[in-house]
């Protein structure tokens, strides 16, 4: 709805607009269906820009990939020498684009990493709005006291960043409230779904 309202608004004839509207239901259709194999939450950029008579499209997807958004990053750095970038929203392919964009000197402002090493790595040009890792741990098991009484807890979570300081945090801090931690599972990201 979103590419023909833009097309309507700088007076993009009908079947032009629907055509970019297929062209970008297929795009996005293509990357949740093949990359994300259905399951999507990372963040997929669709900006489109008027230049002349001509609709240009910018797609970006990292599919929380830090390769992805390493490459990403630095075209976009090159393309359009921004003042600021907002995101990346995942914790590794943040990780991945702090230094390139602490070396630009162009700030990154974050929305979406959790993880803790973000802001504790020392850079001055990334700034997270957004809670770090180790208070969604404390808000978790803190929901978890209050609904109850547990003497035991266990940690399964993806070993990504994210799930690696949130659980570390966890556990640090269940130690604190008496919690035994009874099981430490981590699994790999994308790994394979065996429900019966």
């Amino acid at each position: 709805a979103f590419a023909l309202e833009f097309c309507t608004r700088h007076g993009v004839a009908l079947p032009a607009a629907q055509r970019l509207r297929l062209v970008i239901e297929e795009l996005f259709t293509n990357s949740i269906r093949h990359g994300y194999r259905g399951e999507c939450d990372a963040p997929i950029r669709i900006a489109l820009a008027m230049n002349e008579s001509r609709v240009t499209v910018q797609y970006e997807d990292s599919a929380c990939s830090p390769l992805q958004a390493t490459n990403t990053v630095k075209r976009v750095l090159e393309q359009f020498k921004p003042h600021i970038v907002v995101g990346e929203e995942c914790s590794d392919a943040s990780l991945a684009i702090a230094p390139i964009l602490e070396q630009a000197k162009v700030p990154m402002l974050n929305a979406g990493s959790a993880t803790n090493q973000l802001t504790e790595s020392g850079y001055k040009y990334v700034f997270r709005v957004n809670a770090p890792a180790a208070q969604f741990a404390l808000a978790l098991l803190d929901g978890a006291l209050a609904a109850g009484k547990p003497r035991t807890v266990a940690f399964i979570y993806e070993s990504t960043d994210f799930g690696n300081s949130v659980s570390a945090a966890g556990k640090a801090y269940a130690q604190t409230k008496g919690l035994q931690v009874v099981a430490d599972e981590a699994y790999q990201k994308g790994a394979a779904d065996y429900r019966s």
